[in-house]
């Protein structure tokens, strides 16, 4: 079963990738944005649960 999807909006590459890593190990889908514009975009597509 599938869990909430996430965005996670942060302009840190590294810092980024390591909280995708954790939520995707942890059974969570998650979106990735490096900025707000980009968080827009996302959005736009698929309405996360938690941002």
């Amino acid at each position: 079963m599938a869990k909430d999807i996430n965005l996670i909006v942060e302009d840190d590459p590294a810092l980024n990738e390591m909280l995708r890593f954790v939520l995707d190990r942890n059974g969570f889908k998650t979106m990735q944005a490096g900025d707000s514009i980009v968080a827009g975009r996302c959005m736009a597509s698929c309405i996360p649960d938690l941002i």
